[in-house]
């Protein structure tokens, strides 16, 4: 259903030996397929894909999207996927291109038919089989659209926890409370050990605490400023990062909720049962 079926739709029309996949709201540079199949035919790959940069369209998008990509950045290292002895691998859904001959070797999008998140599963499926692919930035030359408004924002940050869960529950699990932790325990530290300060039973435990919350927050700040500037958001929403960290928080909570129950995760105005993205393989 979704996307994937529309994937192998055009694949059984298609008749190139290189099959590149994309989103209906993205937009490629002029050059950008050329530079692309010419790194890939250069470096000897079997699929190439380019990290794109995110457009934000809205206040709730430009505050939380400048945490999630802090936070993807560290789940889905691009030094990971092109280390050839690493096993990790993903696709960027925007923009990759594939050999055909791989594209059929793994099973197509038929393989990845029941993946919320296909795009992803099918890049970990080309890695895992031994197949040579690379990640690469595109940000200067692909624009995508993650999320249009707080609804669809919403819904990206459920549906990007739902894989993780299927993964590993406890790495879900440990993923949302560390989230949790890196947004918000400098700000509690920081009350409690000023809290003291200012009532005077300040020692050397308080103070200890006041400096290191203060070297927290200014880590937090740093790196949200580092990626506005990188989405192109304005400076002064960093401002507001542990309220984006709070929204991705409660949306993580959210998907984990919704990925052990039988309830849909609404996506591209379509509804995913999250039961049948847990059928076993005999059933698949």
């Amino acid at each position: 259903m979704g996307k994937s079926w529309a994937c192998s739709e055009g694949y059984r029309k298609a008749s190139g030996t290189l099959l590149l996949f994309t989103d209906a709201d993205t937009k490629h540079s002029s050059n950008a397929i050329s530079l692309a199949v010419a790194h890939l035919l250069s470096a000897g790959l079997d699929a190439l894909t380019a990290g794109p940069r995110i457009l934000c369209f809205d206040f709730w998008t430009r505050i939380v999207l400048p945490v999630i990509s802090t936070f993807l950045h560290t789940q889905f290292s691009a030094l990971r996927a092109n280390d050839p002895s690493n096993k990790f691998g993903y696709f960027f859904g925007s923009f990759f291109i594939i050999k055909r001959e791989t594209y059929d070797a793994v099973g197509t999008h038929e393989a990845v038919r029941h993946e919320i998140i296909e795009d992803g599963a099918l890049g970990a499926m080309v890695k895992q089989s031994g197949h040579k692919m690379k990640v690469v930035r595109g940000d200067h030359l692909i624009d995508a659209v993650w999320a249009r408004d707080a609804s669809t924002l919403w819904n990206a940050i459920k549906r990007t926890m739902v894989p993780v869960y299927r993964q590993s529950r406890s790495a879900a699990m440990g993923i949302t409370a560390a989230t949790t932790f890196l947004f918000f325990m400098p700000l509690l530290l920081l009350a409690y050990s000023a809290l003291h300060t200012a009532s005077g039973y300040a020692g050397v435990d308080s103070s200890i605490l006041l400096w290191a919350s203060l070297a927290a927050l200014l880590l937090v700040y740093t790196v949200g400023i580092i990626e506005c500037r990188a989405m192109q958001v304005g400076i002064r929403y960093a401002v507001l990062i542990p309220l984006g960290g709070l929204v991705m928080t409660l949306g993580f909570l959210s998907g984990l909720i919704h990925a052990k129950s039988d309830t849909a995760v609404s996506w591209r105005n379509r509804d995913y049962a999250m039961k049948d993205r847990f059928r076993s393989p005999a059933a698949t």
